[in-house]
C-alpha cells in the first residue's frame, strides 16, 4: 500500500514515466514493417523483429500510457521529440489507422513540452504541407484535368485535420513557432496560400458533413 501511495506522488510519477520511456527504448528508430522469414517460423522464434508493426502499436501503447504520467510540473519533452523526430519521417509507410492514431496521441502530448526542437518543428510543418492539397497554380498541365480522385482521398481529411490540430497545438504552446515556419519553409508564399485553403476546406467539408447529419435525421 505505500508503495501504491508513492506513485501517485509527483516524485512517484516521474519515476513511473521513466520506466515507462525505458521500454520504447527511445534512442532506436521508430519501428515500420514487419520482417521476418519462414525459417524463424518453422523454428517457432517468438523474437519480433525491430521493425514490425507490432513494436509500432506496442511504442503508441507506451506512449499513451507515459502521457497519463505528465503533468505541468513534469514535461516530456524528448518524448516529443522522438515522436516527431524519428515517428513521422516513416508515417508514411505504416497503415492510415496507426498514422492517425499517432497524431492523435502527439496532439495530446502537445500541452506537455514546453517548446519543440527547429528541426522537430520543420519535420512537423513539411508533413502538414505535405496533406495540403497543391494550389491550381502549382499544378502540371497534365494534372489538372484528373477528375479520378476524390475530394476525399486527395485531402486525406482525417490525417489533415490530426495534423493541423497537432502543428496548432505546439504553435500555441510555443508562440514563436508559427513565424519561425513561415520564415524557414521553403516557399513560404504558397504555404501560406496553401494554409488558408486548407482552412477554408475543413470548414466547408463540416459543413457538408452537417448538412447530410440533419438530411438523414430529417429523414
Amino acid at each position: 500500500m505505500r508503495s501504491l501511495e508513492f506513485f501517485r506522488t509527483a516524485k512517484g510519477r516521474m519515476i513511473l514515466y521513466k520506466i515507462v520511456v525505458d521500454q520504447m527504448q527511445i534512442d532506436e528508430p521508430f519501428p515500420v514493417f514487419f520482417l521476418t522469414n519462414f525459417s524463424k517460423i518453422l523454428d517457432l522464434q517468438l523474437k519480433v523483429s525491430a521493425n514490425d508493426p507490432q513494436r509500432f502499436d506496442q511504442i503508441l501503447y507506451f506512449v499513451e500510457r507515459a502521457r497519463l504520467l505528465l503533468s505541468a510540473s513534469y514535461r516530456g519533452s524528448e518524448l516529443v521529440n522522438f515522436m516527431i523526430s524519428k515517428g513521422i519521417p516513416v508515417l508514411e509507410e505504416v497503415d492510415a489507422a496507426l498514422r492517425i492514431r499517432f497524431l492523435r496521441i502527439l496532439v495530446e502530448l502537445a500541452p506537455f513540452s514546453k517548446s519543440l526542437e527547429r528541426s522537430d518543428l520543420m519535420t512537423l510543418s513539411d508533413y502538414f504541407s505535405k496533406l495540403i492539397p497543391p494550389l491550381p497554380s502549382e499544378r502540371s498541365d497534365e494534372n489538372m484535368g484528373d477528375v479520378d480522385t476524390s475530394l476525399e482521398q486527395e485531402l486525406r481529411l482525417s490525417e489533415l485535420e490530426t495534423t493541423s490540430l497537432a502543428f496548432a497545438s505546439f504553435c500555441r504552446t510555443d508562440k514563436t513557432a508559427f513565424n519561425y515556419t513561415l520564415e524557414h519553409s521553403k516557399d513560404s508564399a504558397n504555404w501560406r496560400k496553401r494554409f488558408f485553403l486548407m482552412f477554408i476546406s475543413s470548414i466547408f467539408w463540416k459543413v457538408c458533413t452537417l448538412k447530410k447529419f440533419n438530411m438523414n435525421v430529417s429523414s
